[in-house]
C-alpha cells in the first residue's frame, strides 16, 4: 500500500512538472490519400535540438499515458524555422481524427521537446542516416538545420529513405547537397549488404528511423554484418505499419 501510494505521488509530481505549451494551427495539407501535414505556430522561447521529438495532447490536461489524447510525435522543421512542422500518417484512431479535422486556429498542447535522436556535435566521420517511410520527419529537421548551421557536416551525411511508394518530402530533400538515395522496401537488405565493407570498417553512425518492425529489422540486419551496437541510434514510430 505504502509503495502504491509513493508510486502515484511520484507520478503525480511528475505530471506537475511536466511543461505544456499551447499552440495553434496555422495551415495543413494532405501529402497523399494517407499522410498529412501540419504546420503550427512556434512559442516564443521554444527550443529543441534537431531530431527531437514532442507529446502532442488534443485535450488541455490529459494524461500522458492515454494513446486517445496524446501521442510522440517528430519535429519535422529545423530548429531554426519559424514554425513548428509535424506529419503522420492517417487512420481512424480517435487522435487521428481528431487531428485530420483541425482547422486553421484551432490549438493543440506540446509537452517540452525531448529525445537523444540528435546528431552529436562536432562529428567528423560520416553518417547514415536510414527512414522507413515517415521515419523521414526527423531526418528533415535535422539536414535542413545542417544547410543553415553547417553544410560542411552535411556533405558527410548519406541518406537513405525506404519507402512503397510515396516518398516524403522527396522535392525538398533531393535538392540538399547529400548523398542519398530512394529504396524499396524489399531490396533494404540488400542495399545494405553492398555496403557492408564500408559501414562495418568505418567509424560511422548509422541512425535509424520509422515503425518499430523496420527499426528493428535493419538494426538486426547491421548486427549480423558485425556493426556494433554503439554506433547504431534508433528513434521507433509506434503504430505505423511499414514493413522491412
Amino acid at each position: 500500500m505504502v509503495l502504491v501510494i509513493w508510486l502515484t505521488l511520484v507520478y503525480t509530481m511528475a505530471m506537475m512538472s511536466n511543461n505544456y505549451t499551447q499552440v495553434s494551427l496555422l495551415y495543413s495539407k494532405i501529402e497523399s490519400p494517407g499522410i498529412m501535414s501540419f504546420w503550427f505556430a512556434k512559442p516564443d522561447g521554444f527550443d529543441f535540438q534537431a531530431g527531437q521529438y514532442v507529446k502532442i495532447f488534443i485535450k488541455e490536461n490529459q494524461d500522458p499515458r492515454d494513446r486517445i489524447s496524446c501521442r510522440s510525435m517528430s519535429i519535422a522543421s529545423s530548429p531554426q524555422e519559424p514554425w513548428l512542422q509535424f506529419s503522420m500518417s492517417l487512420s481512424d484512431s480517435e487522435f487521428k481524427k481528431y487531428m485530420e479535422s483541425l482547422k486553421p486556429g484551432d490549438s493543440i498542447w506540446i509537452s517540452e521537446p525531448a529525445g537523444p535522436f540528435v546528431l552529436p556535435e562536432n562529428q567528423e566521420s560520416e553518417v547514415y542516416c536510414i527512414a522507413g517511410g515517415i521515419g523521414v520527419t526527423p531526418f528533415r529537421s535535422m539536414f535542413v538545420d545542417l544547410v543553415e548551421r553547417d553544410r560542411v557536416r552535411l556533405q558527410r551525411v548519406k541518406f537513405y529513405h525506404v519507402a512503397k511508394e510515396l516518398f516524403l518530402f522527396d522535392r525538398e530533400l533531393c535538392e540538399l547537397p547529400i548523398e542519398q538515395e530512394r529504396v524499396p522496401f524489399a531490396l533494404m537488405a540488400e542495399k545494405l549488404e553492398e555496403k557492408k565493407i564500408e559501414l562495418v570498417e568505418s567509424r560511422a553512425y548509422l541512425y535509424i528511423s520509422g515503425s518499430p518492425r523496420f527499426v528493428v529489422g535493419v538494426r538486426r540486419i547491421l548486427q549480423l554484418m558485425g556493426v556494433s551496437n554503439e554506433r547504431i541510434i534508433l528513434d521507433s514510430f509506434a503504430g505505423y505499419k511499414e514493413e522491412i
